[in-house]
């Protein structure tokens, strides 16, 4: 491995390209490079709508990409992920949201002081802007209720460094993200959890809530598996999420079978199957250790 991101609660995303090893150095720290790839979280106000938290690692993806960015050679890496507060599941207060990162700085950080702090990272060498630091809203596309389409004329997003998906519009008060995002073959599957609401009638009650998977191809951000079985059209927005099934549910697990990947998502009353994502074929591959 040569580098590293991670969210924290705070609502930053950090990159860490790592030091080579070297067993004569003396300083452990090396040429390690820290940077900020991203600050997406406001702390404070009553209620805290922006106070968004990372609490699991991303998924990170290698992107070679000219048809929906202007990333030299079109290439990137997403750095994809979503918000919510895991000590917290049931606050229906903070607008949490999924994030699609784009890090087009696939060389490395630069740190010309020798602080292992990177400079000016990510904006100054991705956006001709005088501005530098992470990224946050304004770098980004609202893909909510919409997707990245080539053919309407507007190419705006092309220059953008992500998209996110508000989860409190596209679903309900307090919808978050409690696991880690899946990619495979390019089809980006993540899940939610929506907070019950309590029966007054009925205060001792439990209440579960729902949870919720997403699917998204990772470059156009529109549905790449088609979820929305009550609408006889495909809908490229619609489509992308269904109801699981009761309680928190877990990430996506993709289960590699001889007819291809499928992906399972456990819940509070089952497992669900979502589906084959992909057609992917299998080698048997050896090793010899010695």
């Amino acid at each position: 491995d040569d580098r590293f991101y991670v969210g924290d609660t705070g609502g930053h995303v950090w990159r860490v390209d790592l030091a080579g090893i070297d067993p004569s150095g003396t300083s452990p720290k090396g040429d390690t490079v820290v940077g900020r790839l991203a600050s997406i979280s406001t702390a404070g106000g009553n209620p805290p709508v922006n106070e968004r938290r990372f609490f699991y690692p991303p998924s990170v993806v290698q992107v070679l990409d000219t048809e929906y960015s202007n990333a030299t050679n079109g290439e990137y890496d997403y750095i994809l992920l979503g918000t919510g507060n895991r000590a917290n599941p049931t606050d229906k207060f903070v607008n949490d949201r999924f994030y699609g990162f784009r890090d087009t700085n696939i060389t490395g950080m630069t740190d010309s002081d020798g602080n292992n702090i990177a400079d000016d990272y990510p904006r100054a060498i991705t956006v001709a802007t005088s501005n530098s630091g992470p990224i946050d809203h304004g770098d980004l596309e609202d893909v909510t209720n919409s997707f990245f389409d080539t053919e309407s004329g507007d190419l705006g997003f092309r220059d953008s460094l992500g998209w996110y998906i508000d989860l409190s519009a596209a679903g309900a008060a307090g919808e978050k993200v409690l696991a880690s995002a899946d990619v495979n073959n390019g089809i980006l599957i993540f899940t939610s959890y929506v907070p019950g609401t309590e029966d007054p009638d009925k205060p001792c009650d439990p209440v579960e809530g729902n949870g919720k998977a997403y699917n998204l191809d990772i470059l156009s951000t529109r549905a790449a598996i088609d979820w929305d079985t009550d609408d006889p059209d495909y809908n490229p927005v619609s489509g992308r999420s269904e109801i699981v099934g009761v309680g928190i549910p877990s990430g996506a697990i993709a289960v590699f079978t001889n007819e291809g990947v499928t992906v399972l998502v456990g819940t509070g009353d089952s497992a669900k199957n979502l589906g084959k994502v992909a057609e992917t074929p299998r080698y048997e591959t050896y090793w010899n250790q010695q």
